[in-house]
């Protein structure tokens, strides 16, 4: 199978690493990098030079291909709420982009957002109540 990376900053090796010692039956990654194929290709370089990589690794310069190609995707690059909510970063364009909440912070944070979510869940009818 092949995996692709999508995204080669400071969190790809790590994320690489950690899916390959889990999905033993990839033969292949491929890495993306949406602001230079050169970042990619240096990525990929210094991947096939770590001592747990088994198996082939390139650079692809086209999202589109590559995603077509990939039996699993593995995006690394994130994006922080914050940034979009004062317009530094851009959210979803479509209905169909796909939101991931990492909730890795202080608990507070993860108070805040269960609170939030309960509320909304309330208001629709939506949502299982359990005990807990």
């Amino acid at each position: 199978e092949s995996l692709l990376l999508v995204g080669t900053g400071a969190q790809g090796p790590v994320l690489l690493e950690a899916a390959l010692s889990v999905m033993e039956n990839i033969s292949r990654v491929m890495v993306y990098n949406a602001h230079s194929f050169e970042r990619a290709d240096c990525f990929a370089e210094q991947m096939r030079e770590k001592p747990w990589m088994n198996c082939e690794v390139e650079a692809s310069d086209n999202l589109e291909k590559a995603c077509s190609e990939a039996d699993i995707i593995l995006p690394s690059e994130i994006t922080e709420l914050g940034d979009v909510i004062l317009g530094k970063a851009e959210g979803r364009k479509t209905d169909e982009d796909i939101t991931i909440f990492d909730s890795t912070g202080i608990g507070l944070q993860d108070l805040l957002v269960a609170s939030a979510l309960t509320k909304l869940a309330e208001e629709k009818g939506t949502g299982i109540k359990m005990k807990l």
